[in-house]
């Protein structure tokens, strides 16, 4: 939760390259950040069916995705990807 409410992200997320937003697309409130930890512990305690269920869930999102109200978005660098066709 800590790592989510300073930086947006974690280490693991920082090495895929992906940070935590907001629903409404924004960076994430202190509060979602430390809902998504509390979430990272029911997701854990569960034999790990919260990360699990994002298989089955229609939006791909985790049991601590739903209960903070984020989700995992690719970090914007800014770079501009032409279309090579």
């Amino acid at each position: 939760g800590l790592f989510t409410a300073l930086r947006q992200t974690t280490p693991g997320l920082i090495w895929m390259r992906l940070e935590v937003r907001s629903l409404d697309g924004g960076p994430p409130r202190v509060s979602q950040a430390l809902w998504r930890g509390i979430g990272y512990l029911v997701s854990a305690g569960s034999l790990l069916l919260g990360f699990l269920w994002a298989v089955i869930d229609e939006d791909n999102l985790t049991w601590h995705d739903r209960i903070s109200d984020t989700f995992l978005s690719p970090v914007d660098t800014g770079e501009i990807v032409e279309n090579t066709e």
